[in-house]
């Protein structure tokens, strides 16, 4: 069995990545990328390289790491007029092609690390269907505790004390220190217009809070599916183009992604949901993207493009939740003339 011309790498730029990355494609297509950015001189096996005839009669390709001799005596390899150059070193094709580094392709992975939104069991792969938390991690908790806090109703706080402060509560009589028969609007209108807030907009912006904490959640694990199969598919392409003796420039390798969020309902007004469940409920299993061929640095550089549409289409989902969530709470407020502490005080009826 022939060695392979690279070997898969945790370190680097992949160690500080998510779980889902390290324990996914990033190892090996780190290991692939170091082997693509260097000529390495020593072999078999040696890795793909972009080899540039001095012969205008020839012309430059890419070479698979299977090919070396292309005849009982010429050995491509040390052919004279003959200059190897790796892969990633774009510049070198003569046609506008840029020089790709290491770590710009693990630059979106990065971004996607650190959120708390919990773990997944095991690697989940390219198959959404496998994509399963085992917790929700910070986001969960957050979410739980809003929707207990919901679902339990009012308690005793700051706010519900504030109770006997309502507007016509014997409690004012009793304790007004003020002149004698004087009546202390203002203060009993801005009293009782948080009890308002609190009886009312409470339990709303508590679901509202937790619906978008989970629906958060959704988008990051589901951004974080959709690189890690966009890696699988970048290092099953080039292993297919390296493998394969004649392929043609429309090679594409498709992979299943998460494409939006759905509408997230909550159990019922008392009930508070299960937030690992619902986080993956609210993602929708439906999208397919193709990785674009045309050879190693070809996939290569459709991974950059398909990356940064995967970054900018999660940026969009996480802008448009914020957006709803803004407009949920205006709606709330402007319905239930939650009181404004700059501003003059409610009127008493």
């Amino acid at each position: 069995m022939a060695q392979r011309w690279y070997s898969e790498d945790a370190g680097g730029p992949v160690a500080d990545l998510d779980p889902v990355f390290r324990d996914g494609y990033a190892p090996a297509l780190h290991g692939m990328l170091k082997a693509l950015s260097v000529v390495d001189p020593q072999g078999p096996p040696w890795g793909p390289v972009w080899a540039h005839t001095e012969d205008l009669l020839d012309q430059s390709t890419e070479l698979r790491s299977t090919d070396n001799n292309l005849g009982p005596s010429f050995n491509y390899r040390v052919a004279p007029g003959v200059t190897l150059y790796p892969i990633m070193q774009g510049s070198v094709h003569g046609d506008g092609s840029r020089d790709l580094s290491v770590e710009e392709f693990f630059s979106h992975a990065e971004i996607l690390s650190g959120q708390d939104v919990g773990k997944v069991k095991g690697n989940a792969g390219r198959d959404p269907a496998a994509l399963a938390l085992q917790d929700g991690g910070w986001i969960e908790r957050a979410g739980s505790a809003l929707e207990n806090t919901r679902a339990s109703g009012r308690s005793l706080s700051e706010y519900g004390r504030l109770e006997t402060l309502q507007v016509g509560n014997g409690w004012w009589a009793a304790h007004w220190s003020g002149p004698p028969g004087s009546v202390p609007h203002e203060a009993q209108a801005r009293c009782s217009t948080i009890n308002e807030w609190y009886d009312h907009f409470r339990a709303s912006a508590l679901t509202v809070l937790a619906e978008s904490l989970t629906r958060f959640g959704a988008i990051v694990h589901g951004a974080r599916f959709n690189l890690n199969s966009l890696m699988g598919a970048c290092v099953e392409q080039l292993e297919k183009f390296d493998a394969q003796g004649e392929v043609s420039p429309g090679l594409s390798t498709g992979w299943k992604t998460y494409r939006g969020i759905v509408d997230l309902a909550t159990a019922g007004p008392m009930a508070p949901f299960t937030i690992t469940d619902k986080m993956i409920e609210v993602l929708q299993a439906n999208g397919t993207e193709n990785l674009d061929g045309g050879g190693f640095y070809g996939t290569l550089y459709s991974f950059l493009q398909k990356a940064d549409a995967l970054m900018h289409r999660t940026v969009d989902e996480v802008d448009t939740l914020i957006r709803e969530m803004n407009a949920k709470f205006v709606i709330a407020d402007a319905d239930l003339h939650a009181p404004s502490w700059t501003g003059p005080a409610p009127g008493i009826a």
